[in-house]
């Protein structure tokens, strides 16, 4: 019997009623070679590239491993991570060289994720020089794909920092004050991606807005399915049935979450005029807002919607309540106050036992995020093996706002870029570069995000402007090299 041979970009399509779907479809074996390496073309399994970024910092004591190379051991803020141990590597040591201006946490993000010096536009605000990491990424990889790159996040209080501008809102720009703002709403998120189409302004009243009342988008491709049933092996039609009772679940779960849980996801709060005012953060259903944004982020990278994302998880402002914790007090005497993330790293002595919470509650939801990539099968494979995704948080301890110091910036890189990065896993840890009057100062942070453009074969040989440019990636976290 002749082996049925598919395109990877083939979709499910239907319309009724003058509504139209479009699903993708997950890597099935009509579309690998025979091996089951590559695509039947003859053309590699995409690779991908994700940040997941988290704010404030982490306990520095209890984050970094004391073992260096593929020995390194989980410390307790890693331990949620045990479940992907073999696809994580740690890296310390490495700073900021670039002299940034304005705040340690705006700034050195800033720096971090573009490698330039922001440009003044007044006052706190700083705008991008250059591009982020991702879309320097995107330009390379993302445009075979339906979406360039997407950007999504779970906690969303960033009126609280507008003096910061374009920074203070996302982790991904274009450019100078062209920021690609995150999808904090997963039923918006869930229409752009998996819908007829999507809309690029505001996201909808969501107390008006619900999946019930719409027809699933697979009663609009129920013939386009079947169809394509009738020309598949045993296999790839298992496969094809779980991808398809994915989406509707996916449906189901998110027509069912409470509206406070979506209303607080896509709306902002007004900017406090007073030096510290409480915003109500019980809103923010952490849960359930970061298990749908996972599950659209895995569907979105299986159908090859897109290759390139930013997961701004929380940011690094003084309004992100954490589970757990009441909403904060308001105290006009300070502005660190209360059981924000960040208030905790200003108020709480010793080992930070909440700060701690915070951090290994952030890193639950990476591990998550791996996890559910692990556990999707992609070619001999899974999703997590044609990643390479860095986890990152702008600053070592929220308490210090250091950045350029060692223990180096707590990053994490994550999946096997398609085989361009080590594994097992290793903690690389940077060593201290110049001389004795400098000995505390590890490698230009820059070449993290370089090793990763590497790993993914992009062709980029250096990144980053100025005082943040690096040209020599990782050696130790790439093969071959």
């Amino acid at each position: 019997m002749r082996r049925p041979v598919l395109s990877r970009r083939t979709l499910l399509r239907g319309a009724l009623g003058g509504a139209g779907a479009a699903v993708g479809l997950p890597v099935l074996e009509a579309m690998l070679d025979r091996h089951g390496e590559a695509l039947a073309a003859g053309t590699p399994l995409p690779r991908r590239f994700g940040a997941f970024y988290w704010g404030n910092g982490v306990v520095a004591k209890l984050w970094f491993p004391t073992q260096t190379g593929p020995s390194w051991q989980l410390t307790p803020l890693l331990m949620p991570l045990a479940k992907v141990k073999d696809y994580v590597s740690i890296v310390s040591g490495t700073v900021v060289y670039v002299p940034y201006q304005v705040s340690g946490h705006m700034g050195s993000l800033q720096a971090i994720t573009s490698g330039a010096l922001g440009t003044s536009q007044g006052g706190l605000n700083y705008a991008y020089a250059a591009k982020s990491m991702d879309q320097s990424i995107a330009d390379k990889i993302g445009g075979g794909t339906r979406f360039k790159s997407l950007h999504l996040g779970v906690a969303s209080t960033d009126a609280s920092d507008a003096d910061f501008g374009a920074v203070a809102r996302s982790i991904s720009h274009n450019g100078p004050n062209s920021p690609n703002l995150p999808e904090y709403n997963p039923i918006a998120l869930y229409d752009r991606v998996f819908g007829a189409g999507f809309s690029t302004g505001a996201s909808p009243d969501l107390s008006t807005v619900t999946l019930a009342a719409r027809r699933s988008v697979l009663d609009l491709v129920a013939a386009d399915a079947r169809a394509l049933q009738m020309r598949l092996g045993s296999s790839d039609r298992q496969r094809l049935d779980q991808h398809l009772q994915g989406v509707l679940d996916l449906e189901k779960q998110l027509g069912g979450m409470p509206p406070s849980t979506m209303t607080a996801g896509c709306s902002a709060p007004t900017r406090p005029t007073s030096s510290y005012a409480a915003i109500d953060n019980e809103q923010i259903q952490w849960e359930p807002l970061a298990t749908a944004q996972i599950d659209l982020l895995v569907h979105a990278l299986a159908c090859d919607q897109t290759r390139v994302f930013t997961f701004r998880f929380s940011p690094c402002n003084d309004y992100t309540v954490y589970p757990g914790f009441p909403t904060f007090k308001i105290d006009p005497t300070t502005t660190n106050t209360g059981t924000s993330m960040h208030g905790l790293t200003h108020t709480e002595g010793g080992d930070q036992p909440n700060v701690q919470k915070c951090v290994t509650f952030s890193m639950s939801k990476l591990a998550a995020l791996l996890e559910r990539l692990l556990a999707t099968p992609e070619g001999t494979g899974s999703l997590l093996d044609g990643c390479a995704i860095l986890g990152f948080t702008e600053c070592i301890e929220g308490r210090s706002h250091d950045a350029t110091h060692q223990p180096g910036l707590p990053l994490i890189v994550a999946g096997r870029a398609g085989g361009g990065l080590v594994h097992p896993g290793i903690h690389y840890r940077s060593p201290l570069q110049g001389d004795a009057a400098s000995e505390s100062r590890g490698r230009n942070v820059s070449v993290v995000p370089l090793t990763l453009m590497q790993a993914l074969g992009t062709g980029i040989p250096s990144w980053g402007v100025g005082a943040g440019q690096a040209t020599k990636p990782i050696s130790e976290l790439l093969t071959g090299v």
